[in-house]
């Protein structure tokens, strides 16, 4: 800092400008100049540098008086700077249909979400490893490293209301979904100033996060993600889905819309740039002409999982709301109103609306979504015009003894008299001009209906932990990743194993790739700020000894990375990521705990290649895939129990029950709730042995592996905690090559745990896991949830075959006993001769 009415040299002034210059904080009209001189002297001779210098002081020099020449006492920013707050302005914009107009709002920042630290612009590069036919190509890099950016603070945004649909409970029916109103709420973080010559001149990705059952407030939980992301490059939102969780909406259709309404409102300020309630631009004004919408990522938590799933699938064909909707749901809820309680009624007005609101209630949609609108949005009820009942003619029998005119008796009529005339029913309607007034006041917008909005260009879906309550099926076209906690007490059944096997395999066209991740000793919560600790039984509690479980910093830590690289590559195309995310990369240390340099068996990654990279062998899909392979070759069985060989096909749909060609053992059956036991759905082999050695042989009749370069199989443990492969490939002219899976891959043993690298286990492996459990593991082979997870092998590890004429293929099984279920045997092109791919996509 320079203070008023010290003198200061002038070299040393310019060197401050040219210093500020290069960190884009100055003269964002001359930054350019500035540094391109500045960096044309650095390649000169030695003896013509001199002369060059004192040219470039002359312009620099220039550069400065005229850019000192434009300040002034208004502060006003230099025209052109990337994020400069722009000048205060009055916008008219009634003569404007509503989606061309700025969007209307308020931005403001949050207090304390100024980051501590600088960015970290060094590191963040992968570290090469010396063989492409060991288990890794490289080590990863960290997603902390490399900055471009310095991120803004966190900022609270309220861009008004948005009409949607619930799914109600019957999710295989429309008859009870509910119309109710969300926010257009929650937190956005976005680049700031450029701090790197490295920072990228384009469009900013958008990502969206959306959390979900759980505390008030919870969009703010995933801000150590946002803050991250921000500073390389990408514009974050995490929305307010408080609503929903008081709602409910287990088949998260309004979770979709929200998701979907709230890019349609960032592609309008995008376009004509956002105002508060003065005319005045907000802080998203500043994003006007520089988000990128063909780049967009997305990633729900818990019913956030669900709800991403139908905004990619509502993506194509809206399925949103209209006025009518809500007129239709305002006259009905003012009927639910009349019949609610005195106490529900004072809860539901007064109580904050979250998760629990919605428990107090039972869930009962109609009844929440009736309290929201008359606490939030209570114009619109009065915009409401009773009923009018039908009510009969009110008539009078005159008494014949009774002379009315006289008032004597000697009645003149016995017949009835009409006094009142009978009133016609009316039913209840709307006043629409006060309608229209409340619209105007809460600021409303509806969920697009089909064929009213461009569709997004989603690059990366992830699921985190996700519900699956209707079975998830279909989303195509975008690379999808479903992370599964072990140690899970909310999802304990692990739902998102489900989305993942419904969604692994797609048409031909679709070129995305699919991910299952499975991570040792992580919970529900701790990936969420905001969230307490979910526990998950004895076999995760965190004081049992050697408790398998992640601390809350270090689940931040593994989670860190695992989403944020995921978005980089996927959605930003980072490629230094493509080696991860292709399987063939070693986890980076700051994604281990604390402490620990390498963390690999605590995350166990499955890839799912499109059908141009990959050769499938077996799925086990077919009536007849115990027989033959999708190859048409035979399949040969060894070893095995008499009842120790089921095919079951894949559950469709949101239920969970397969169907198999023989009676399941009890041990394969689908664990549930509680999550102690085997919990994949897809199409898949039950295998079962009393003795050493039982063997599966396929024949592969010949295949080339041209354009593939990974062997790749998933399994699951299903008795005891470890088992172990041995993997043979013949080629056609006899020769043979046998690899040991465990020495390729973790998802042998079911829980982290490490093989020997010296000593006696080292020298004799049938002490060491897998073959051998550890003692203390034995105890809990019961309590563990089992998921088919990928073991992946190069092809080069099986060295003097001729992979381009393959004959056979044999698994060997070599414990003395075991129970394991076994799918997608299939050649892949993980990337290994190539880690970083031209297209994340692929």
């Amino acid at each position: 800092m320079i203070d008023a009415g010290t003198y200061v040299p002038q070299p040393m002034i310019i060197r401050h400008l040219i210093f500020l210059s290069f960190h884009g904080r100055l003269f964002s009209k001359y930054d350019l100049q500035l540094r391109e001189l500045f960096t044309m002297t650095q390649w000169l001779k030695p003896g013509t540098r001199l002369a060059c210098r004192l040219a470039q002081t002359a312009c620099i020099s220039a550069l400065l008086a005229a850019a000192l020449s434009g300040c002034n006492e208004d502060k006003t920013p230099a025209a052109g700077s990337t994020f400069d707050v722009p000048a205060v302005k009055t916008v008219v914009t009634t003569d404007l249909p509503k989606e061309e107009q700025p969007v209307k709002g308020s931005v403001t920042p949050v207090a304390g979400t100024e980051s501590e630290k600088l960015p970290q612009t060094g590191g963040g590069l992968a570290i090469p490893l010396p063989t492409k036919a060991g288990r890794f190509t490289e080590v990863a890099p960290d997603t902390g490293g490399g900055a471009t950016f310095s991120s803004t603070p966190a900022y609270l945004y309220d861009l008004g209301n948005i009409v949607v649909k619930s799914g109600g409970r019957n999710l295989a029916s429309s008859r009870d979904d509910s119309t109710f109103i969300e926010r257009v709420s929650g937190w956005v973080r976005y680049p700031r100033e450029a701090i790197s010559l490295l920072a990228p001149k384009r469009r900013y990705p958008i990502i969206i996060f959306q959390h979900g059952m759980g505390e008030f407030q919870s969009y703010k939980g995933y801000d150590y993600l946002a803050e991250e992301l921000a500073t390389h490059g990408y514009v974050v939102i995490s929305v307010d889905g408080d609503y929903n969780n008081a709602l409910g909406d287990p088949a998260g259709n309004s979770r979709g819309q929200l998701i979907l309404g709230t890019l349609d409102l960032l592609r309008q300020i995008d376009k004509n740039g956002q105002i508060d309630a003065n005319g005045r631009p907000g802080a998203f004004d500043l994003l006007q002409g520089k988000l990128d919408f063909t780049r967009i990522g997305i990633m729900g938590h818990s019913r956030g999982g669900q709800g991403i799933s139908n905004a990619i699938k509502y993506n194509q064909t809206r399925a949103g709301s209209d006025q009518d909707d809500l007129k239709g749901a305002l006259i009905k809820y003012s009927e639910i109103l009349k019949g609610i309680a005195p106490d529900d009624l004072k809860y539901g007005m007064t109580e904050p609306i979250s998760m629990y609101f919605g428990w107090h209630f039972n869930q009962d949609e109609p009844k929440i979504g009736a309290l929201i609108l008359k606490r939030n949005y209570p114009d619109l009820f009065d915009a409401v015009i009773p009923a009018v009942e039908f009510a009969s003619a009110v008539k009078a029998t005159l008494d014949p003894d009774v002379d009315l005119e006289k008032g004597t008796l000697g009645g003149i009529s016995t017949e009835p008299v009409e006094v009142t005339p009978a009133v016609e029913p009316i039913p209840a309607s709307i006043d629409d001009a006060k309608f229209d007034a409340a619209v105007a006041k809460y600021n409303l917008s509806y969920a697009a209906v089909r064929e009213t909005e461009l569709p997004y260009e989603f690059k990366g879906a992830f699921m985190l932990a996700p519900t699956d309550f209707s079975g998830n099926l279909g989303i195509n076209n975008v690379p999808l990743v479903n992370l599964l906690p072990s140690c899970d007490g909310d999802m304990s059944n692990l739902q998102g194993a489900v989305a993942y096997d419904h969604n692994r395999f797609a048409l031909k066209t679709d070129t995305a790739p699919r991910y299952q991740i499975f991570v040792e000793g992580a919970n529900h919560d701790f990936y969420n700020r905001q969230w307490g600790d979910d526990g998950s039984g004895k076999y995760c509690d965190l004081t049992r000894k050697d408790s398998v479980r992640l601390s809350r910093p270090n689940q931040e830590r593994n989670g860190l990375f695992i989403i944020n690289s995921f978005m980089r590559y996927h959605v930003g195309e980072e490629q230094k990521f493509a080696a991860y995310w292709n399987g063939t990369a070693q986890l980076p240390e700051a994604a281990c705990e604390e402490g620990n340099k390498t963390c690999d068996e605590r995350t166990m990654l499955t890839v799912q290649k499109s059908d141009y990279r990959r050769k499938l062998i077996q799925r086990f899909a077919q009536v007849d895939s115990l027989k033959s392979n999708q190859l048409g070759g035979a399949n040969a069985f060894s070893g095995f129990d008499a009842d120790g060989l089921v095919r079951c096909d894949m559950s469709l749909g949101g239920g969970v029950t397969s169907v198999c060609s023989s009676t399941q053992l009890p041990e394969f059956r689908y664990a549930g709730s509680g999550g102690r036991g085997f919990l994949s759905v897809a199409d898949h082999a039950e295998l079962s042995w009393s003795k050493p050695d039982a063997t599966i042989t396929t024949d592969l009749s010949g295949i080339s592996t041209k354009g593939m370069d990974s062997l790749t199989f998933r399994i699951a443990v299903v008795w005891p905690m470890g088992q172990e492969v041995k993997v043979t490939l013949t080629d056609s002219s006899g020769k043979t090559a046998t690899v040991t899976a465990s020495d390729y891959s973790d998802a042998l043993y079911n829980t982290p745990a490490l093989k020997a690298v010296s000593g006696p286990k080292k020298d004799d492996p049938s002490k060491d896991i897998p073959m051998t459990d550890r003692t203390d593991d034995a105890l809990w082979a019961k309590s563990v949830p089992q998921l088919m997870n990928m073991v992946a092998i190069p092809l080069k590890a099986f060295e003097g075959v001729d992979t381009n004429n393959l004959k056979e293929l044999k698994l060997v099984f070599p414990k003395e006993s075991g129970k394991v279920a076994i799918t997608d045997i299939e050649l892949q092109n993980l990337g290994r001769e190539k880690p970083s791919q031209k297209l994340a996509k692929q």
